[in-house]
């Protein structure tokens, strides 16, 4: 599993994303005018978002998963 900053190569190295995206998942992932989001990925495929907000001690996380993740897979996250 892996958190991947906004524009990283893993996305943006491709013109056709369908082996790592499903195809009704790209416009959560791309928006219309091209800007790529942070993304979650999940054996080698994109399955959700997140988000991080700087706290005075802290980074808060929030995700947005495409699907549910299973048991160990939420640990891991």
């Amino acid at each position: 599993m892996h958190l991947l900053p906004t524009f990283d190569e893993y996305l943006i190295g491709h013109k056709n994303r369908s082996a790592v995206i499903p195809a009704d998942k790209i416009s959560k992932s791309i928006s219309n005018n091209g800007l790529f989001r942070p993304i979650v990925v999940v054996d080698r495929q994109v399955e959700g978002l997140w988000k991080g907000t700087i706290k005075s001690k802290s980074i808060d996380v929030e995700y947005d998963m495409f699907k549910s993740l299973d048991k160990n897979q939420q640990t891991e996250l």
